[in-house]
């Protein structure tokens, strides 16, 4: 690869990965799509995986109990040692077919086949010997008893050359298409003699998967364009009222076997998955031994489906399963007809693709979702209670209602979704960490900045709050401005004064807005809620008053001025977030609630106070203050008069307490229109306590003209 082939690759992903941050929820959507895409394309691929974990499934069920309906005539090691090596001589075969059909068996299926004549057979010695007389025909003897006892021949079909005869069938199999079912050009029958006494007979044919191991089995396979029934159904059909088979199929493909009342649902190719009772011997199993001497009970056998077969190990006949690497393959065979009896199949249904599709849209597209709106506490608690109940649909799905879903890809889902989304998180969280830091570094105190950091993403979504609004302005800063020596002194002189107050406003929990010239704009209860954002503002507003009188012994030293401020302070509805263009943009606030608290502000020098809060502030505190009502005041473009109150700092409500009675008696009195001895006592009060609000109370008294209650301010 080309060097600058490599740098783009790396820049297109890393441009990939932003947009995935930037729009979350689209990347879920395109891990959908992939597993998807290799859900539908790579299913043999991962067919090993996916039984691998069906197995864990198996051995968290466990073991369950069979019908009892089925047992195993065992040609076990016992029975080699006491009679011989394999293959027993044929009467011994007839001997025990003929003991079963006297304890009344039901039906018997022979997982063997007798291919060859029997080289132990008195018959067979002699003529090999080249005596002349009549001797026992073994072959025939198993024949005539086969004939008369309800026994189905086993037979195994190969693709190897063969020079046997066609095997005997009493089943009828029905079907319109035979399309996908295994084909089979030659098979290995039992001899002669045996098969055509035989009632009917059925292949033992059994594969393993791709993982080795074996979970289904053919019902069904195909021979000279003819269909053929497996042992375990040509025993089921034997003893149904009906031997006819139909291969159910839709649109071609085969999806099902209808056995009278018996619906036995397999794939495409006639394959029946198998539900494991257990590990090997969850069947009764009776020694062939014990059965050809007659040492067992008859209640075992009677009315039920004896299979003969062998668990020797010399014999190979051993199957890997889920439970078991060693099965005996007859317990294959009947694990197959317990399951019909029972009905309690595994079957994957033509819609098992849309179940299989709809869990990996919930575990990639809805958990994703749900993971990006949690905190990652949060979100790790759920992503357990997401696994056990997403393990227990798997399970209920497998077991309960017999459908088997594919299990690998929720299991990539589940961990492809968690990590995607805690890393989406992570760099959401880091990203908002920059914004704080970016944005709010000089706004806010380090305690409220901790608080952000640790906040989700909706604290800086656009939203309506209730906030405290502060601003204040340095009384005659033109004058102030044109008496500096330079724009740099006039710099420094402000910086003086701004970095005190803005801390204050800091250590109190506020958020500075902005700064407009001279001037400061602050917030309370945003980004963070803080609940009694009143009494912060109204205490961050008196210190700064406080510390104002000793600060000015500095600014008087270095520039030869006194800073004067007035501080207006509102509480009301507003919207608060983010806001201005993509790539210029602020957090702040604005609404009609803004501009009034900027007029209360103005009104500080009107009414010569240093702090002046409306009432809706007022109504907020939770503290005592040392305030008193001023006037009530209609601001401009305002129709509505509000309540202004001063709060007054230490030096200013000591010298108010000694006319403190007499101003609340002219207050009322005013109010209450009585206005000539509101006159005398304001009068009073200007005596004892001059002050600018009392003097424009007199004037207002003194005009003969009309008085308004409220105080008419037609500019800040």
């Amino acid at each position: 690869m080309h060097i600058w082939d490599f740098v783009f690759s790396k820049i297109y992903v890393l441009y990939l990965m932003n947009y995935f941050i930037k729009y979350k929820f689209l990347f879920f959507i395109t891990l959908f799509l992939l597993l998807m895409f290799g859900y539908i394309n790579f299913e043999k691929s991962n067919a090993t995986f996916d039984e691998k974990l069906r197995n864990m499934l198996f051995d968290i069920r466990g073991e369950i109990k069979p019908t009892g309906q089925v047992v195993i005539v065992d040609i076990d090691e016992k029975s080699l040692k006491a009679l011989g090596q394999w293959p027993f001589p044929r009467i011994h075969i007839a001997q025990v077919l003929a003991n079963l059909a006297n304890a009344k068996v039901g039906v018997v299926g022979l997982d063997i086949v007798f291919a060859e004549a029997d080289r132990n057979s008195p018959h067979n010695m002699a003529k090999a010997l080249g005596i002349e007389g009549e001797y026992r025909n073994n072959d025939a003897l198993l024949g005539a008893v086969v004939a008369k006892t309800p026994t189905i021949l086993g037979y195994f079909m190969s693709n190897d050359q063969s020079k046997n005869t066609l095997p005997k069938v009493a089943t009828s199999i029905e079907n319109k298409s035979a399309y996908g079912i295994l084909e089979f050009n030659h098979l290995v029958n039992n001899i002669n003699a045996i098969s055509q006494n035989a009632y009917s007979s059925g292949f033992f044919n059994a594969f393993r998967d791709y993982h080795g191991k074996m979970t289904k089995i053919p019902l069904i396979l195909q021979h000279n364009n003819r269909l053929y029934p497996s042992l375990a159904l040509e025993m089921i059909s034997a003893t149904s009222e009906t031997q006819k088979i139909k291969v159910l199929d839709e649109g071609g493909a085969i999806y099902g076997i209808q056995l009278k009342d018996f619906l036995i649902p397999t794939n495409e190719q006639g394959f029946m998955r198998i539900n494991f009772r257990g590990a090997s011997r969850s069947f009764q199993y009776l020694s062939f031994v014990d059965v050809l001497e007659g040492n067992f009970e008859a209640k075992d056998i009677e009315g039920k489906f004896v299979l003969i077969g062998t668990s020797a190990i010399t014999l190979a006949d051993i199957k890997a399963t889920p439970f078991d690497l060693a099965m005996p393959g007859v317990e294959v065979h009947a694990n197959i007809i317990d399951n019909i009896l029972r009905g309690d199949f595994l079957e994957q249904p033509y819609y098992i693709r849309l179940i299989d599709m709809f869990i990996l849209a919930l575990t990639t597209l809805v958990l994703g979702y749900l993971l990006l709106k949690l905190s990652s506490l949060w979100g790790l608690v759920f992503v357990i209670v997401w696994s056990g109940l997403l393990s227990y649909a798997l399970y209920s799905l497998h077991f309960e209602y017999g459908l088997v879903v594919n299990l690998l890809y929720p299991l990539l889902a589940l961990i492809f979704s968690t990590l995607s989304a805690f890393y989406l998180n992570y760099t959401q969280e880091q990203e908002q960490k920059k914004f704080i830091k970016d944005k709010f570094s000089k706004k806010v105190s380090p305690q409220v900045a901790n608080e952000l950091l640790q906040s989700s993403s909706d604290t800086f979504a656009t939203k309506e709050q209730v906030i405290t609004m502060f601003f204040s302005d340095i009384r005659g800063f033109t004058t102030i401005s044109e008496g500096c020596e330079s724009p740099q002194k006039l710099i420094d002189l402000l910086n003086l004064y701004l970095e005190p107050m803005s801390e204050i406003i800091t250590q109190h929990e506020g958020t500075i807005d902005k700064f407009i010239g001279d001037a400061i704009m602050a917030y309370w209860n945003a980004p963070i809620m803080i609940s009694d954002h009143a009494d912060c503002t109204v205490q961050s507003a008196i210190q700064q008053i406080e510390y104002l009188e000793s600060l000015n012994d500095t600014i008087n030293e270095q520039y030869d001025v006194t800073i004067e401020i007035g501080i207006g302070i509102h509480t009301g509805h507003v919207v608060v977030g983010e806001m201005g263009s993509s790539g210029r943009s602020d957090y702040t606030i604005i609404g009609d609630n803004v501009n009034l608290a900027s007029r209360i502000e103005g009104l500080t020098k009107y009414f010569g106070c240093k702090i002046l809060i409306s009432q809706d502030t007022k109504e907020q505190l939770r503290q005592s203050y040392p305030l008193r009502y001023i006037a009530q005041v209609v601001v401009k473009g305002k129709q509505k008069p509000i309540a202004l109150y001063e709060v007054m700092d230490t030096q200013r409500w000591k010298k108010f307490q000694a006319v403190e009675e007499e101003y609340n008696q002219a207050i009322d009195a005013y109010i209450n229109s009585n206005y000539s001895q509101a006159l005398k006592l304001f009068k009073s009060i200007e005596h004892h306590c001059p002050h600018l609000t009392h003097r424009l109370y007199i004037e207002r008294l003194s005009n003969q003209a009309p008085i308004e209650q409220a105080f008419v301010m037609e500019s800040k």
